[in-house]
């Protein structure tokens, strides 16, 4: 499909100048385009005009035109496909085989063919897992992989790719570019891939496209381009075929005020003889084991190892982020474990870039966020706001210094995590992937400031695959690649209400929580609570997380206590009753939502009930981040630990602390709902006609037993009431 771009021009509200301006463009049907430029050129802008959610997720003005195949560049088109920046924003399910599902099924495929492509577009991205392997253990560069089939699944007219494999090792990148090329080779769609680097991207496109300021620099063959403007793109910062990396910026720093219990030491990480963590509950998994890592005073280590090989965990686990279930982390000169210090005392020792910096983001402008921690350990503004201002001019962000954190890119996001993470002065740092998605002079600058940190006597790990960065360390650490995963047999579980489909479970709360209103007598209600409870852990196998019943509890001591207190006089008799109604309506409800898988829910209410779609994929989408919250607060929790802002030891600074995160959590979950919404519509959410439903949506002999069940129980305490 062609497509034509006239006049374009976009100002977000509140900018003072157009991220986008003038672009005409013309793309031929198959044709291959990088469009190139440094880091808030206007890269990923353009292409979210050309899937046409650029006005979803930002507020502004957009002018000209976008036509693609002679329509207008519309949300939701099944042969536009969009990978957007951030993988997991892409992630739509719970299982990788129904993600990558997600597209066909919207297209309405037959339920065969969405298998095969399912099945093709894993093989082709070379993705390690089954398909039935959960997506909350993916790593960064794993998520990458599973957002690339989920495109190549739709097999789309017009690709629309961002910085797609970013966060992958060379040779992972060059296998998914190699199967990005075979997919466009057999299906004659056209590619516009939006990154910094040209040389990777050389013998797969034909057609560079160089943005500059939100402007039209350059435009023609790929070849040509770089053979007659090479100094011109080095000028402008982009990674030239051929070009050796820059060399790390100049950037002096103070010497390290390393603290007294430190002097003359090691900051080591050992495990005997095995490190295990918990990265899902009650799944924990074997990560990495039998592995030391020594940061000396004035060394530079790298981390390396392949896309899932445990970088990320192991700083974690380094930082006291991460629960061990085996073995030890060590820290020669302290008596305890990072895990046991308070958030300040780890503020002042480590700082922390983690893979997306929006978790180390905190207040309303640039320059806040960036003196956050300094703030946090008492270091006075006279000194700290200098020579922070100091960190953002020589990494590019002085113009920032106002503008919302949040609403920077993603290059921009890191380049502040790096100045955040130096400014206090640790004596050792820990960067996960620094120089991810940066043009050359961002990286010369990142890695100036890392070299920088290094000559300043301080300790300085980095997780990466880049390899001109892992060439600046004095030591490199290179993990064993991930084990293969052996394929899991699909557990029934050993209780009925884990094998009862979800229609089951709603109705037996439903039934639970209209007899439980409806009963009024405390003995009959007594007898049924405690019957339910029995027979519930029955039903469950005798096996269920007692601690999602804790607000259940607390709930029911509340409402017994309220009703108690209100009454006049007080009695005890009708705030019990109260009490158990609520836990008639509420305890039901979360052994339900237990044993609710999203997704499986959305085939029965779309799949057997035939329900709309869109609606039941809305709500579908809407549990999938309710269950992510956890995480989602684990994550925030994280970054402000690291940072020294974690909880106080007095109740007003424990509240202002939770009150604070819970702000946070909420804004955070819009963005990323915001998001979710983009990588949605680009894989077809929208697509008009019928849409099919992979799974199955059987109704099973536990389903009815499931029901009976709640049905008897639901009358049990009128049953009760009657022969009293």
């Amino acid at each position: 499909m062609s497509i034509d771009i006239d006049a374009l021009t976009w100002q977000p509200l509140g900018a003072s100048s157009p991220t986008l301006e003038a672009i005409d463009l013309k793309i031929a049907p198959a044709e291959r385009v990088l469009i190139a430029g440094v880091s808030g050129a206007g890269k990923s802008t353009l292409l979210r005009a050309l899937a046409g959610v650029l006005e979803e997720q930002t507020p502004g003005q957009l002018a000209g035109t976008i036509r693609i195949a002679d329509r207008p560049a519309d949300a939701g088109r099944a042969d536009v496909g969009l990978i957007q920046q951030q993988p997991f924003d892409s992630v739509v399910a719970e299982t990788v085989g129904r993600d990558v599902a997600f597209g066909p099924e919207n297209l309405g495929l037959a339920r065969e063919e969405i298998r095969e492509r399912v099945a093709e577009a894993l093989r082709l991205v070379g993705f390690p897992y089954g398909q039935d392997h959960d997506t909350a253990e993916l790593s960064g560069g794993q998520a990458q992989r599973l957002a690339i089939a989920g495109v190549l699944a739709l097999r789309p007219a017009v690709l629309l790719l961002d910085e797609p494999v970013s966060m992958l090792d060379a040779a992972a990148a060059t296998e998914v570019r190699s199967a990005i090329g075979s997919v466009l080779d057999r299906t004659a769609a056209s590619l516009v891939v939006a990154d910094h680097d040209i040389a990777g991207w050389s013998g797969i496109v034909e057609r560079l496209v160089v943005l500059d300021g939100g402007r039209l620099r350059f435009d023609g063959p790929i070849g040509a381009i770089v053979e007659a403007h090479q100094d011109e793109l080095l000028a402008l910062g982009l990674w030239v075929p051929g070009a050796p990396p820059p060399k790390p910026a100049p950037v002096n720093l103070p010497p390290i005020a390393t603290p007294a219990e430190l002097c003359g030491s090691d900051l080591a990480v050992s495990r005997r003889p095995a490190l295990t963590l918990r990265m899902v509950p009650r799944r924990p998994r074997l990560v990495v084991e039998d592995q030391t890592i020594d940061v000396s005073p004035g060394s530079f280590v790298a981390l390396r190892g392949a896309s899932g090989a445990g970088k990320s965990t192991l700083i974690a686990a380094l930082l006291g982020l991460l629960p061990t279930d085996a073995g030890t982390v060590e820290l020669t000169g302290f008596p305890e474990t990072p895990s046991a210090w308070t958030s300040r005392d780890l503020a002042s020792r480590v700082g922390w870039v983690p893979q997306f910096g929006e978790a180390l983001v905190k207040g309303n402008t640039v320059l806040e966020s960036l003196l956050a921690t300094a703030d946090a350990l008492g270091h006075p503004r006279t000194e700290s706001e200098p020579r922070g201002c100091e960190l953002l001019t020589a990494l590019g962000l002085e113009s920032l210094t106002q503008r919302h954190p949040l609403s920077l890119s993603g290059g921009e996001q890191r380049r502040l995590a790096v100045a955040s993470a130096l400014l206090h002065s640790p004596a050792f740092v820990a960067a996960d992937e620094p120089t991810v998605g940066l043009d050359r002079h961002c990286w010369a600058a990142v890695v100036g400031l890392l070299a920088a940190h290094r000559a300043a006597n301080g300790g300085v790990l980095v997780a990466t695959h880049d390899e001109a960065l892992a060439a600046q360390a004095n030591r490199q650490l290179c993990l064993p690649p991930p084990r293969p995963a052996k394929p899991e047999p699909v557990s029934t579980g050993r209780g009925l209400l884990s094998r009862a489909g979800p229609l089951s479970l709603l109705l037996g709360v439903v039934l639970l929580t209209i007899g439980g209103l409806a009963a009024s007598e405390l003995l009959p209600l007594a007898f049924a609570c405690g019957t339910m409870l029995v027979t519930g852990a029955a039903l469950a196998g005798w096996r269920f997380p007692l601690g999602r019943l804790f607000p259940a509890g607390i709930a029911l001591v509340s409402v017994a206590w309220s009703n108690w207190i209100l009454a006049s006089p007080p009695s005890i008799g009708p705030a019990l009753v109260a009490a158990l109604r609520v836990g008639f309506v509420v305890i039901p409800g979360i052994v339900a939502a237990t044993y609710l898988a999203p997704t499986t829910l959305g085939d029965h209410l779309g799949g057997r009930l035939h329900l709309p779609a869109r609606p039941v994929l809305a709500m579908v989408a809407a549990l999938r981040r309710l269950g992510e919250f956890a995480a989602l607060w684990q994550e925030l929790a994280q970054g402000r630990r690291v940072r020294g802002l974690g909880p106080g030891k007095g109740p007003v600074a424990r509240v202002r602390h939770w009150s604070g995160m819970c702000f946070a959590l909420l804004v955070e979950t819009v963005r990323r709902a915001g998001r979710l919404a983009v990588a949605m519509d680009s894989r077809g959410y929208s697509a008009p006609g019928r849409r099919t439903w992979l799974g199955e949506a059987p109704w099973k002999p536990a389903d009815t037993v499931v029901v009976a069940w709640s049905a008897v129980l639901a009358a049990l305490p009128h049953l009760l009431a009657l022969v009293i």
